[in-house]
Protein backbone atom coordinates (compact mmCIF):
# COMPACT_ATOMS: atom_id res chain seq x y z
CA UNK A 1 0.00 0.00 0.00
CA UNK A 2 2.91 2.44 0.45
CA UNK A 3 1.21 5.18 2.72
CA UNK A 4 2.45 7.46 4.84
CA UNK A 5 2.79 7.77 8.88
CA UNK A 6 -0.44 10.05 9.09
CA UNK A 7 -2.31 7.85 6.64
CA UNK A 8 -1.51 5.17 8.90
CA UNK A 9 -3.11 6.87 12.09
CA UNK A 10 -5.93 8.02 9.78
CA UNK A 11 -6.74 4.15 8.75
CA UNK A 12 -6.41 3.39 12.31
CA UNK A 13 -8.75 6.06 13.93
CA UNK A 14 -11.50 5.01 11.50
CA UNK A 15 -11.51 1.44 12.02
CA UNK A 16 -11.45 2.16 15.77
CA UNK A 17 -14.26 4.43 14.85
CA UNK A 18 -16.23 2.30 12.68
CA UNK A 19 -15.41 -0.36 15.61
CA UNK A 20 -16.99 1.82 18.18
CA UNK A 21 -20.02 2.53 15.82
CA UNK A 22 -20.87 -1.03 14.83
CA UNK A 23 -18.94 -3.57 17.10
CA UNK A 24 -21.84 -4.51 19.37
CA UNK A 25 -19.55 -6.82 21.99
CA UNK A 26 -17.32 -4.59 23.56
CA UNK A 27 -19.32 -4.64 27.04
CA UNK A 28 -18.80 -8.49 26.58
CA UNK A 29 -14.50 -8.12 25.84
CA UNK A 30 -14.26 -5.96 29.08
CA UNK A 31 -16.50 -8.63 30.83
CA UNK A 32 -14.68 -11.71 29.94
CA UNK A 33 -11.73 -10.59 29.21
CA UNK A 34 -10.91 -7.55 31.34
CA UNK A 35 -10.34 -5.69 27.93
CA UNK A 36 -10.88 -1.86 27.86
CA UNK A 37 -11.36 -1.09 23.99
CA UNK A 38 -10.17 2.72 24.91
CA UNK A 39 -7.23 1.93 26.61
CA UNK A 40 -6.39 -0.92 24.14
CA UNK A 41 -7.07 2.06 21.10
CA UNK A 42 -4.82 4.21 22.62
CA UNK A 43 -1.91 1.76 23.17
CA UNK A 44 -1.84 0.82 19.68
CA UNK A 45 -2.29 4.30 18.74
CA UNK A 46 1.31 5.30 20.43
CA UNK A 47 2.98 2.23 19.06
CA UNK A 48 1.21 3.40 14.85
CA UNK A 49 3.06 6.24 14.80
CA UNK A 50 6.83 4.16 14.65
CA UNK A 51 5.42 2.24 11.91
CA UNK A 52 7.76 2.22 8.81
CA UNK A 53 6.09 -0.23 6.41
CA UNK A 54 3.12 -1.29 5.34
CA UNK A 55 4.05 -5.23 7.21
CA UNK A 56 4.25 -2.70 10.82
CA UNK A 57 1.00 -1.30 9.95
CA UNK A 58 -0.51 -4.66 9.74
CA UNK A 59 0.85 -6.36 12.44
CA UNK A 60 -0.33 -3.91 14.52
CA UNK A 61 -3.72 -3.79 13.23
CA UNK A 62 -3.85 -7.44 13.51
CA UNK A 63 -2.94 -7.86 17.39
CA UNK A 64 -5.20 -5.12 18.04
CA UNK A 65 -7.65 -7.24 16.90
CA UNK A 66 -6.60 -9.91 18.28
CA UNK A 67 -6.95 -9.12 21.71
CA UNK A 68 -10.43 -8.48 21.15
CA UNK A 69 -9.83 -12.64 21.49
CA UNK A 70 -12.42 -13.10 18.63
CA UNK A 71 -15.43 -11.74 20.67
CA UNK A 72 -18.12 -11.87 18.05
CA UNK A 73 -16.23 -13.55 15.78
CA UNK A 74 -13.79 -10.62 14.51
CA UNK A 75 -10.72 -11.20 13.19
CA UNK A 76 -8.26 -9.30 10.77
CA UNK A 77 -8.49 -11.61 7.25
CA UNK A 78 -4.81 -10.39 5.54
CA UNK A 79 -3.32 -12.82 3.29
CA UNK A 80 -6.30 -14.87 4.18
CA UNK A 81 -8.54 -12.29 1.97
CA UNK A 82 -9.11 -14.14 -1.17
CA UNK A 83 -10.03 -17.46 0.19
CA UNK A 84 -12.62 -15.75 2.91
CA UNK A 85 -14.64 -13.64 0.13
CA UNK A 86 -14.63 -16.64 -2.13
CA UNK A 87 -16.06 -18.58 0.61
CA UNK A 88 -18.53 -15.57 1.23
CA UNK A 89 -19.66 -15.61 -1.91
CA UNK A 90 -20.14 -19.16 -2.16
CA UNK A 91 -22.58 -19.83 0.84
CA UNK A 92 -24.35 -16.41 -0.46
CA UNK A 93 -24.78 -18.57 -3.66
CA UNK A 94 -25.88 -21.73 -2.12
CA UNK A 95 -28.15 -19.73 0.71
CA UNK A 96 -29.18 -16.72 -1.37
CA UNK A 97 -31.41 -15.73 1.01
CA UNK A 98 -28.69 -14.25 3.28
CA UNK A 99 -27.70 -12.52 -0.30
CA UNK A 100 -29.21 -9.17 0.82
CA UNK A 101 -27.36 -9.16 4.33
CA UNK A 102 -24.03 -10.08 2.86
CA UNK A 103 -24.37 -8.02 -0.24
CA UNK A 104 -22.70 -4.83 1.54
CA UNK A 105 -19.66 -6.67 2.85
CA UNK A 106 -19.03 -8.13 -0.31
CA UNK A 107 -19.06 -4.17 -1.99
CA UNK A 108 -16.93 -3.34 0.51
CA UNK A 109 -14.46 -6.54 0.01
CA UNK A 110 -14.55 -7.30 -2.78
CA UNK A 111 -13.48 -3.98 -4.65
CA UNK A 112 -10.91 -2.94 -7.10
CA UNK A 113 -8.94 -0.90 -3.89
CA UNK A 114 -9.13 -3.75 -1.50
CA UNK A 115 -8.20 -6.61 -4.08
CA UNK A 116 -5.33 -4.73 -5.24
CA UNK A 117 -4.02 -4.18 -1.58
CA UNK A 118 -4.80 -7.54 -0.13
CA UNK A 119 -3.26 -9.00 -3.31
CA UNK A 120 -0.41 -7.10 -2.96
CA UNK A 121 0.16 -8.12 1.15
CA UNK A 122 -0.39 -11.81 0.19
CA UNK A 123 2.71 -11.90 -2.14
CA UNK A 124 4.72 -9.63 0.03
CA UNK A 125 3.91 -12.78 2.82
CA UNK A 126 4.32 -15.65 0.21
CA UNK A 127 7.51 -14.03 -0.81
CA UNK A 128 8.64 -13.97 3.17
CA UNK A 129 7.33 -17.46 3.68
CA UNK A 130 9.06 -18.73 0.56
CA UNK A 131 12.17 -17.20 1.60
CA UNK A 132 12.24 -18.75 4.89
CA UNK A 133 10.93 -21.94 3.52
CA UNK A 134 14.83 -22.27 1.53
CA UNK A 135 16.66 -21.20 4.39
CA UNK A 136 14.88 -23.84 6.04
CA UNK A 137 15.80 -26.36 3.12
CA UNK A 138 19.11 -25.36 3.29
CA UNK A 139 19.57 -26.01 7.17
CA UNK A 140 17.81 -29.39 6.89
CA UNK A 141 20.23 -30.32 3.28
CA UNK A 142 22.83 -29.23 5.41
CA UNK A 143 22.47 -31.97 7.87
CA UNK A 144 21.71 -34.49 5.17
CA UNK A 145 24.58 -37.38 5.02
CA UNK A 146 26.14 -37.15 1.38
CA UNK A 147 26.10 -41.44 1.26
CA UNK A 148 22.54 -41.49 2.75
CA UNK A 149 20.92 -44.16 0.03
CA UNK A 150 17.97 -42.73 1.35
CA UNK A 151 18.23 -38.98 1.37
CA UNK A 152 16.24 -38.55 -1.72
CA UNK A 153 15.23 -34.69 -3.18
CA UNK A 154 11.53 -33.95 -2.36
CA UNK A 155 9.47 -33.59 -4.88
CA UNK A 156 8.71 -30.01 -5.29
CA UNK A 157 5.45 -28.43 -7.05
CA UNK A 158 6.48 -24.74 -7.16
CA UNK A 159 3.25 -23.44 -8.89
CA UNK A 160 -0.47 -22.54 -8.09
CA UNK A 161 -2.33 -21.11 -9.89
CA UNK A 162 -6.04 -19.79 -9.35
CA UNK A 163 -8.32 -17.73 -11.85
CA UNK A 164 -9.83 -14.93 -9.56
CA UNK A 165 -12.17 -13.34 -12.71
CA UNK A 166 -12.49 -15.14 -15.85
CA UNK A 167 -10.31 -13.31 -18.59
CA UNK A 168 -9.67 -10.62 -15.83
CA UNK A 169 -7.76 -11.79 -12.74
CA UNK A 170 -5.41 -14.76 -12.27
CA UNK A 171 -3.08 -15.56 -9.88
CA UNK A 172 0.11 -17.14 -9.64
CA UNK A 173 2.45 -18.56 -6.45
CA UNK A 174 5.56 -19.76 -6.91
Amino acid sequence: MNITPEQYLEDYDMLYQQLIANYPYFGVVLRKYGVDIKNLYEQYRKQMITCKNDDDFWQLIKDFIDDIQYTGHITAWGSRYMSQVKGLKDFVLKYPEYDEFFQPYLDKLDNKISQKNYIAMQNFYQYINLAVELLNDNANNDNLIEDDPYSEEPEINNVTTEIIKDKKIAYLKN
